[in-house]
């Protein structure tokens, strides 16, 4: 089963001074939050059965990370 994700990230660098460079940078992960299911419950006797109630293996939902760097 195939999973779609699109990842971004962006930085920025501001030099302050000729000694101070500063870093900030912004990381998402799955941008769009595409949902990625996983297989329907294949127990007949389940109440759950034929329903999908997880995600596929290794799928995430949207993740953003930050960081800022200083460079001295």
């Amino acid at each position: 089963m195939a999973t779609t994700t699109q990842d971004l990230a962006a930085s920025k660098s501001v030099k302050v001074t000729e000694k101070y460079n500063f870093t900030l940078r912004a990381d998402a992960f799955n941008v769009f939050n595409h949902t990625n299911l996983g297989l329907p419950d294949s127990t007949v006797t389940d109440a759950t059965a034929g329903k999908i109630t997880t995600l596929a293996p290794g799928a995430n939902m949207r993740r953003l990370q930050f960081a800022l760097r200083m460079d001295f």
